[in-house]
């Protein structure tokens, strides 16, 4: 490890105090937060067990003890009525014993191994049963039960329970109770010496029968259960596992089983313990010392967004990712939890927070939109405008499946898009990316917008009329601010990605007059602003005092970072939709309140909104979050709220801000209550590097580079002096923040990047 001083801006600090502040950093390493931070624990089960947590792992998701199980890209019902198709779930097993000696039971979630255990300590034996779907055979759903004996009085027998709930087809049900899949018999053979049962069906209904010309088959495959464990007197432990695979295809599902089979119990548990051990210690963690509850927040977050997000190796071969809805994968049935759809949750919820965590996962969230996007031109077309529409709720097909047809107007979700965009290429440079799938997609949504705006004589503006912005309580309005302001951003990346393309690929073809438009509708956009009162109105016609669902306007501050907009007005816009916001509304705009807040050095708001972020929204006693603050918690696991929570932490007090240039740290701000707190491992065009924030530290912060690509030349910069940063180097922060970006920025610089 090496530590870079620059002497300009240590006048005032002592040569005492900077070797002090070098052997803290060579000898401090935050392992300040025990285990228990990733560790949930109870005696008491809640009474909803929808309140249990919801495991995944990119293929296949279920809630705990639930009878359903989902499958990645699999949906049963045709249009509006299509929602994730349930799978009955015959790895819902438990011992019969704690429904009656409760009082003998513990349950915990381990979110560090991604493990939910069921415990019982009787006076007659200790048994733990794990439960979770495996990391690396991510087909599998694996439970396992271990038993000591604690006396010798004779057989130990213990009853099993296998509760997959209903699986026969009734073409006659359209309730929420419907059957999504037709299992055809019951087949059983032998691997191994076990008896394995295996059932496949096909979905009912096809989503759209332009897109999808079949129903989508799904096969399962089960160890028999027996009706009891039995441990023989002269035995004092035994270890016994069940599995279960799904896939598309039998001969998947069959090799996922057959590996399981032949692998050791201890086996089939390390292989997944230490795949997400990998991940919390080589990809991603948000160490916290000093608040454990905001500590047990950050890991529950994290963890909930992760586990429904694809494992990154396994042995059976990845297959496409199909979004990421705002409940996970493993929920989201007929008539529950948003039916399992994509909306802008993904790109403006969840996506900034993944984006840091995993550059991969982003790009496989950007990777599910550009494979639908032939459904998007043709959803454009259809409404009569060039380019990529984005349906406002999307399943397996790409087409527009909202149960409400009236909500398809919240055309901003397409802009969304393309400002995930933004953010993936600013943190990754991947050029290859951009040639492939990026060009052609903004390409497209530009096209679209250029398209949508009519330009108005009388005001000499482009207008975006007839819509629905995020405040949903508003509709058909025109000139909503956060929609024109995002097709504004959407517009100009498509200029950018045009411009990096054809600096790329000198064949790629140049459409200069169409470019030319989009400038020029970019620059001239009617942005709603109101001089006497210094704010922007939501849309025309919005009068100061008018109620709202969420955060709406305030979003032009963060995530978009307007640049045309004085800090009166972003004041401003913050005081006037604070008063009129729901109170119970969803998490997320309490944090894009406290990161606008954050920005204008207002900390004693940032910190009542932060604690109002999560507070009330997590539920005891596995951390699950809920979309309302109410009892009845509206959507469960909803890692909409996880996401935008975790943007308060990343891009609120670390000041972490991905530009198409270079990366800011951007005056990074003291977490209150917390002595030190650090972000691990983040990767920016393939170098990884730490950031650490004291309390006690004289400097805002340090930055160290874990790792620093082969051949890459990275730069580091601060207010008076630019460093080439090295690998195991560490370097300060200071109150003006630092920006890092590479030494060759070609063909950046030679593409406008105004905003």
């Amino acid at each position: 490890m090496c530590v870079i001083i620059s002497m300009e801006n240590f006048k005032m600090i002592s040569i005492k105090l900077i070797v002090k502040i070098i052997l803290f950093t060579l000898i401090k390493s935050l392992n300040c937060e025990n285990d228990d931070s990733y560790i949930f624990k109870t005696s008491v089960l809640p009474r909803n067990f929808d309140l249990l947590p919801t495991l995944g792992n990119g293929h296949i998701g279920f809630t705990v003890f639930s009878q359903n199980i989902y499958m990645n890209g699999v949906y049963n019902g045709k249009g509006g009525d299509s929602s994730r198709a349930r799978i009955p779930n015959w790895a819902n097993i438990r011992v019969d014993y704690c429904q009656n000696r409760p009082n003998e039971c513990e349950w915990s979630l381990n979110v560090k191994k991604g493990v939910f255990q069921e415990t019982i300590r009787s006076k007659e034996f200790h048994l733990e049963h794990l439960i979770f779907p495996h990391r690396i055979f991510n087909r599998a759903i694996i439970n396992q039960i271990s038993v000591t004996r604690l006396n010798n009085h004779g057989d130990l027998t213990l009853k099993l329970i296998q509760n997959p709930g209903s699986f026969k087809f009734n073409l006659k049900s359209k309730n929420s109770e419907r059957i999504d899949i037709n299992f055809n018999v019951t087949r059983s053979e032998i691997i191994k010496n076990h008896v394995i049962h295996s059932k496949c069906g096909r979905t009912i209904f096809v989503e759209d029968e332009k897109y999808q010309q079949e129903t989508r088959q799904v096969c399962v495959m089960f160890k028999e259960v027996p009706a009891k464990l039995v441990l023989k007197m002269n035995e004092f432990s035994m270890i016994w596992t069940h599995i279960t695979t799904i896939d598309e295809y039998f001969e998947v599902a069959k090799a996922e089983m057959t590996d399981l089979l032949f692998m050791a119990d201890h086996a089939i548990i390390s292989t997944h313990t230490n795949a997400w051990n990998k991940f919390w210690t080589n990809e991603f963690d948000i160490k916290i010392d000093g608040d454990q509850n905001l500590a047990r927040a950050i890991h529950s977050s994290i963890f909930y967004l992760a586990n429904s997000l694809p494992s990154l190796v396994t042995r059976q071969q990845q297959t496409q990712f199909y979004g990421l809805s705002p409940n996970g994968l493993g929920r989201g049935r007929y008539n529950e939890d948003y039916w399992g759809h994509n909306f802008w949750d993904t790109e403006v919820w969840m996506f900034p927070s993944v984006n840091l965590m995993n550059s991969d996962w982003s790009r496989q969230l950007l990777g599910y939109r550009s494979h639908l996007l032939n459904a998007a031109k043709d959803f454009a077309n259809a409404s009569g405008y060039r380019g990529a529409r984005f349906p406002w709720e999307s399943g397996y097909t790409g087409v527009e499946v909202t149960p409400e047809p009236i909500y398809s107007n919240e055309i901003h979700i397409t802009a969304d898009i393309s400002f995930a965009m933004r953010q993936y290429f600013a943190m990754t440079q991947n050029f290859e990316w951009l040639l492939t799938e990026g060009c052609e997609m903004s390409r497209e949504i530009a096209r679209f917008f250029s398209s949508r705006c009519k330009f108005n004589q009388s005001t000499e503006k482009y207008d975006i009329n007839g819509v629905i912005g995020p405040d949903e309580d508003h509709q058909l309005i025109d000139n909503n601010v956060f929609t024109n302001v995002a097709a504004g951003y959407a517009l100009n990346f498509g200029i950018f990605t045009e411009c990096m393309c054809s600096k790329l690929d000198k064949n790629y073809p140049i459409n200069s007059p169409e470019i030319e438009l989009w400038q020029k509708i970019s620059d001239n956009l009617h942005i709603e602003y109101d001089p006497d009162n210094d704010y922007h109105p939501q849309f025309q016609g919005y009068t100061i005092g008018t109620n709202i669902k969420q955060a709406d306007t305030i979003l032009l501050g963060f995530p978009l970072d307007y640049p045309k907009m004085n800090e009166s007005t972003r004041a401003n816009d913050l005081e006037i939709y604070e008063k009129v916001t729901r109170s119970n509304g969803p998490a997320m705009t309490w944090g894009m309140h406290a990161i606008n807040h954050l920005d204008l050095k207002h900390f004693s708001d940032a910190e009542r909104l932060l604690n109002k972020t999560y507070t009330n929204y997590i539920r005891p006693p596995f951390n699950v979050w809920c979309e309302y603050t109410s009892e009845g918690c509206g959507a469960v696991n909803f890692i909409t709220g996880a996401g935008g929570f975790l943007q308060v932490i990343l891009y609120g007090y670390a000041g972490i801000r991905p530009r198409l240039d270079h990366l800011l740290i951007k005056q990074p701000s003291k977490l209150p209550g917390v002595k030190e707190f650090k972000i691990q491992r983040l990767n920016y065009l393939g170098t990884r590097f730490s950031i650490n924030f004291n309390e006690k530290s004289p400097v805002k912060g340090f930055i160290h580079f874990d790792e620093v690509r082969t051949g890459s030349r990275i730069i580091l910069e601060t207010v008076n002096r630019k460093y080439l940063v090295c690998q195991n180097c560490t370097y300060f922060i200071f109150e003006d923040g630092i920006k890092i970006y590479p030494e060759d920025s070609y063909p950046i610089n030679q593409c406008d990047i105004s905003y």
